[in-house]
């Protein structure tokens, strides 16, 4: 991006808006190299200050402090309506704000031909201890679930590491991430092959699973590594099993939060042959309005989206060609290494040859997916 002569590279000083989970992974890893003016945000937080940097509401931050460039944390619906709020005070989309992960990644490629994700989930398991009815990744669907060894997620670990050259946050993800008694060496390699790598790295759980004694330690012992527990005690009693994980975590000294869900969205499953759209623009607004970051890696595979993985393994659905990236393949290709990620880059901003992902017509998303109560069971 260019404005005035002057290039996101010139960047020195922003303000970040949002201060939810999301929000506080890109303030560390935005702290060291700029100067963050404030944090904006307009929700119930009674707190002043975070690591120094004053809190204050969108009014506030306008009125009271110096222009920086705003980087929006939020995904999904969230983003759209900060956008709204945003434009009504005249502030132009890519120029006086922008998007944390489509920032971090432009920045660094015109910097220095860089690729540098804000988030990229990995999942290690297709099996889970609950059978959520609506689960986003459709794992009680699957047909013969199994743990993905060691040895497969290095071969993966190398592919992605070869044209990716940093991940703010990598999601371990499942299934159910504890299920995998193998976590302890995919842990392992990562701290020893990648962590200059890798900003962060969060273990989704949801809660049921006490891991063994090596993986806990382990878990511990690297201080890029926490453990988000996803609670649906609202809905299924097993408060006393998150309640001795905890007991469990603050014994060994793990880092964790809790995100309790009341509700979830309804996205669609392949059966309900949603059409979202039957025009380019339709469904590339859709595509762009849902903004969901769920991009997938996963068996050599880059999806862009966690529910293209899903529909694909639970129930074989096929997907158009052009809407994956093979690594395996790319790395292969007789072009150069600038070339090759810069496919990839374009890939995850959702540059299309058709321009959209085909699944985005087959899928609610966040923008358009309805309210339901959060893992009722099969």
């Amino acid at each position: 991006m260019m404005v005035d002569g002057k290039t996101w590279n010139d960047v020195k000083r922003i303000a970040i808006y949002g201060f939810g989970r999301q929000g506080k992974g890109y303030i560390s890893q935005f702290e060291n190299e700029f100067e963050i003016t404030a944090i904006i945000d307009n929700g119930k937080n009674q707190e002043k200050f975070y690591r120094e940097i004053p809190i204050v509401t969108l009014e506030t931050y306008v009125s009271a402090f110096p222009k920086s460039l705003i980087i929006v944390t939020a995904a999904g619906k969230a983003y759209t309506e900060i956008r709204e709020s945003l434009s009504v005070l005249g502030m132009i989309e890519n120029i006086d704000y922008a998007d944390a992960d489509v920032f971090q990644m432009l920045r660094g490629w015109e910097k220095n031909r860089s690729i540098n994700l804000g988030r990229l989930s990995i999942p290690i398991t297709e099996r889970c201890t609950l059978r959520c009815k609506n689960c986003i990744t459709h794992m009680p669907y699957f047909s013969e679930p199994q743990d993905y060894r060691i040895q497969d997620l290095r071969d993966d670990f190398q592919r992605l590491f070869q044209m990716v050259d940093y991940i703010g946050c990598l999601n371990i993800v499942g299934g159910e991430p504890f299920l995998n008694h193998e976590l302890y060496e995919v842990l392992d390699e990562l701290d020893i092959e990648y962590k200059d790598q890798i900003g962060q790295i969060i273990i989704i759980t949801n809660g049921t699973v006490l891991p063994d004694s090596k993986t806990m330690e382990k878990i511990a012992s690297l201080d890029k590594v926490e453990v988000r527990i996803s609670d649906y005690s609202q809905t299924i009693p097993y408060a006393n099993r998150i309640e001795k994980l905890i007991d469990s975590f603050q014994e060994k000294r793990v880092r964790y939060t809790i995100e309790k869900f009341e509700r979830w969205l309804y996205m669609g499953f392949p059966k309900d042959c949603i059409s979202v759209s039957n025009t380019t623009d339709g469904i590339y607004e859709h595509m762009m309005e849902c903004n969901g970051r769920c991009q997938f890696f996963s068996k050599g595979r880059y999806y862009y989206c966690s529910r293209q993985w899903a529909a694909e393994k639970a129930f074989g659905m096929e997907l158009v060609s052009d809407d994956i990236v093979d690594l395996r393949v790319l790395n292969d290709f007789e072009m150069s290494k600038e070339v090759k990620k810069k496919k990839l880059l374009d890939y995850h901003l959702g540059r299309f040859t058709r321009g959209y992902c085909d699944y985005c017509n087959k899928c609610w998303g966040f923008d358009q997916g309805q309210e339901i109560k959060a893992a009722e069971q099969v």
